[in-house]
Parts: C-alpha cells; structure tokens; sequence
C-alpha cells in the first residue's frame, strides 16, 4: 500500500487550474494571476479533505473512506438494491454521472475494496497516491485510452469490481435536468469489449440522483458555458467551493440504485438490456 502523502500546495493549483478549465478560461495567465485568490480558501479546504481522504484510503480501503466523507456533502441518503450486490468475482459497474458525490456514493456502498475506476488523467487525482491506485486513468488520446481499456481488462480478469462512467461526461442529474434518459444514448459501447474479453463479468447497472442542488444547475454562472454538460460541471464546481466555505448550508439528500447483476455472456446485444436496465431504474 503506497505511503498517503500530499503535496498541499501542488494540489491546490491543480485544483485550481480545472476551476478555470470548467469556467472556459486559460488555466495560466493574467486572469489566473487576479482571479486565482478568489478560489484560493476553498480550494485549499477541498485539498486538506481530500488529503485526509487519501490517508483513510492506505489505512482502511476506499469504501470505509468514501464512507467517512460523505457525511460531509450528503445527509438522509436514499439506497436501494445493495442485498443483490456481487461481494466477489468479476464486476462491471455502469453507473450515470451526475458529478458530485457520485463517486462516493458507489464506493461506499458497493462494498469492494478491490474497486477500480475509470477516470480522466486529471493532476490532482494522480497526484492522490493511495486514492490513484484505485484509479485506472484515461484521455483523449487514443494510445491511453488503449492502455485504460486493456488495464480495465486485466482487472476484471482478476475478478476485481470496475466502476465505468459510459457517457464520459457529466450527466444531468434526474431530480433536476431534462434528458437524463436521451442521454443514457451516449453510453459508449465500449463496455461491450469489456464483456467480450471477460464474459463472465456481471454488470451492475446504477443510477444516482440528488447530488447537484438546484440553486447551484440553475445559477446564472453556468451561463458562461454553452454545451449542457459543461454548465452541470461548472455547477458542480462551484456548489463544492460552497460547501467548503460554508458547511452545512447545502447538504444533499442523494438516492442510488442498484439494479439486478447481469451476466450476458452469449446475449445477442448486451447493450440494449444494460440500457433497459438504467432506463428501469431512472423511471422509479
């Protein structure tokens, strides 16, 4: 298990960096040089949390970490469907990705420390030892998606749970925006080659909603992006700065749901009953 230690300084500006990369401004620069102190306490709180998270991650595992932090951003959480979680063997977890918590939720109630999940090559998170080594990291570059997707396959090889965002973007969050269904439409197929390589894998397919409040999807400062899920990122990033100013003013009252477990090896098109399954569980 890698020693937790944190550069605090070097994480705070990478944090930083992607608060400017979600508002559509250059993460260098004169306006990072006069707009950059604004951020500057929040981040920092965001940084020792995620610090003191990364600890708890080498000492007891992801799950009992992703449990201690929640009470942070969330109260009253609404579970359904953890009695039929696989505690053992090959696992694929499809989940939407409405931002925020998200994560967590899945993480502390899953129940499998040997969880991997796929995630942008973002500094900050690679810069989180013990947290990276539950993270297999991918980009827009084709020869690193490559190697994401065949690290992806070792580890289901091994029977280890694998958490996948299909859509690779930040979804609408059901209890606010329009669409959440049109958009389960972007789940990548890759999860089919995942169940080619591996066809013993079961999939668990979940939904969460109630992680973004609706002050912050309907603030006025989204309207600096124009693409949907760009404005859902920007808000997630500024309802997190507020709560790291301010705890307890906004505290979420999130729900996920866990469907059945699929095992679709020689099924004629696994994606359609995956999707079926989502949409199942978005109507409820």
């Amino acid at each position: 298990m890698p020693q937790a230690y944190t550069d605090v300084d070097a994480l705070t500006g990478f944090i930083t960096d992607e608060v400017f990369v979600a508002l559509g401004l250059p993460p260098h620069g004169r306006l990072r040089y006069h707009l950059g102190p604004l951020f500057a306490r929040p981040t920092r709180r965001f940084v020792q949390l995620l610090a003191d998270f990364d600890k708890i991650v080498a000492q007891q595992g992801p799950c009992q970490a992703a449990r201690g932090l929640l009470p942070r951003f969330a109260d009253s959480i609404e579970v359904h469907g953890t009695e039929q979680i696989p505690r053992q063997g090959a696992l694929l977890v499809a989940s939407n990705h409405p931002g925020s918590v998200d994560g967590l939720l899945i993480c502390a109630n899953l129940q499998r420390d040997d969880l991997k999940v796929i995630a942008s090559g973002i500094p900050f998170l690679k810069n989180l030892p013990a947290t990276a080594e539950h993270l297999i990291f991918t980009t827009a570059d084709s020869h690193e998606r490559m190697n994401a997707a065949r690290a992806s396959i070792r580890h289901l090889q091994e029977g280890g749970a694998l958490l996948v965002y299909p859509s690779g973007l930040v979804d609408p969050d059901p209890c606010i925006h329009r669409g959440a269904s049109e958009a389960l439409q972007l789940w990548s197929r890759s999860l089919e080659l995942f169940l080619q390589r591996v066809p013993e894998t079961q999939v668990l397919v979940t939904i969460v909603r109630g992680v973004l409040s609706p002050g912050w999807a309907r603030s006025p400062i989204t309207w600096l992006r124009r693409e949907g899920w760009k404005r859902r990122k920007l808000a997630e990033f500024f309802q997190v700065m507020e709560q790291m100013m301010f705890p307890g003013r906004t505290i979420l009252q999130p729900r996920i749901d866990f469907a059945s477990p699929l095992t679709l090896e020689g099924h004629n098109d696994p994606m359609s009953a995956i999707l079926a399954q989502a949409r199942a569980l978005l109507a409820l």
